[in-house]
């Protein structure tokens, strides 16, 4: 797997040099942040209730009721997210000539399929880290339980990574970057 880091920077580079990154990545965080303020918002009312009806005390849980409906709706929001930061990989670089630099590299074509999707998936951790402060923050007001708050990122990374994949299928096969944020 000769050059994989090369390529690896250069698409890591390509990416954060890129507007959308940014762009994606504040609305995916604006989003989230939505998500997260309802969910605690539900989560106080419950807790106040709570103080009223002592029976209602056994079901209050933080990781149940804030934690779990958050990586749920951060999943949704990466289905929409992913094709936007996978839309112009293979086609931008067709579009723009560069493909045939790329196949003249002494990368193989593994290494190089490989060293995109590793740069588009840490570009999506570190969107993701993004959310970390609001957990931390769920951390110092109460008692998560942090194996589910682990899980929980590991499988949205493991999600994001299947859209990613998608998309990066979508931009191999198609000519335009829109037409592969559509499809994917």
């Amino acid at each position: 797997m000769r050059g994989f880091w090369s390529v690896y920077r250069k698409e890591l580079y390509s990416l954060f040099a890129s507007p959308v990154f940014y762009v994606v990545g504040f609305i995916f965080l604006v989003i989230a942040g939505y998500f997260y303020y309802g969910a605690m918002i539900f989560y106080s009312r419950y807790s106040f209730q709570a103080t009223q009806d002592p029976t209602v005390l056994g079901y209050l849980n933080l990781t149940e009721m804030v934690l779990r409906p958050f990586f749920m709706d951060i999943s949704v929001v990466l289905l929409l997210i992913a094709p936007l930061l996978t839309m112009r990989m293979y086609a931008e670089e067709r579009k723009s000539g560069t493909m045939e630099l790329l196949f003249t590299y002494p990368v193989s074509d593994r290494a190089a399929l490989l060293a995109k999707f590793a740069a588009v998936t840490s570009t999506l951790g570190v969107i993701l880290l993004g959310t970390l402060p609001s957990i931390l923050l769920l951390g110092y007001i109460g008692k998560p339980n942090w194996a589910a708050v682990f899980c929980g990122y590991l499988g949205v990374l493991l999600l994001g990574g299947a859209f990613l994949s998608l998309g990066t299928f979508t931009s191999a096969m198609t000519q335009n970057q829109i037409v592969a944020a559509i499809l994917s």
